[in-house]
């Protein structure tokens, strides 16, 4: 009896009963056949547990890769400081991430950044207008067309509403309600 394919198919793996197993062990030299539910491979040395606890992990690691990447958008850093102007001044950064498993230059990490604002609000607040924002992208100015940023200092959150500048003002995508924490 031929291997599923025929003799010359490629390297594969079948999960079988273990009288069949016996039976995909012909073949050219070369190809290795295996049964997932327990029987060894032609030299003997897999055995039961480990089969299965490969099989569950290549499962595992081609489901993570279909699997969407849930992010999260965070706020990051919050601090005030008073420049020598005398008017305080509050400062955060705003974050969305990708979850998931990434390899990078520095190894592996469960999340990737997608994008980050650097936001310094000037004055008291809790209400800031568009000319108390300053933003920055990638060391970049960015122009605030509209909106606000309302602090709750009670709650620990921060409210964003704005709208920044493009061919079209397009909404900012960090809007949104984000609890802080300031520094220690």
């Amino acid at each position: 009896m031929q291997p599923p394919g025929g003799r010359n198919a490629p390297l594969a793996a079948a999960s079988v009963c273990r009288n069949c197993a016996a039976r995909l062990k012909t073949g050219q030299a070369g190809q290795i056949w295996f049964a997932l539910d327990g029987d060894k491979s032609l030299n003997g040395r897999m055995n039961n547990g480990s089969l299965r606890l490969k099989a569950w992990l290549c499962g595992l690691f081609l489901v993570s890769f279909l699997a969407s990447a849930k992010g999260e958008t965070k706020v990051d850093f919050w601090h005030s400081y008073v420049p020598p102007t005398g008017v305080t001044h509050y400062s955060f950064q705003i974050a969305n991430y990708k979850r998931g498993l990434f390899f990078g230059s520095c190894g592996p990490s469960t999340r990737s950044l997608c994008w980050q604002y650097d936001i310094d609000l000037t004055g008291p607040g809790p209400v800031y207008q568009k000319e108390q924002i300053g933003m920055r992208a990638d060391l970049q100015p960015v122009n605030v067309v509209a909106g606000t940023i309302r602090v709750d200092s009670v709650r620990h959150q921060v409210v964003i509403d704005l709208r920044l500048q493009n061919t079209n003002s397009m909404a900012f995508p960090g809007n949104g309600t984000y609890p802080f924490k300031r520094l220690k």
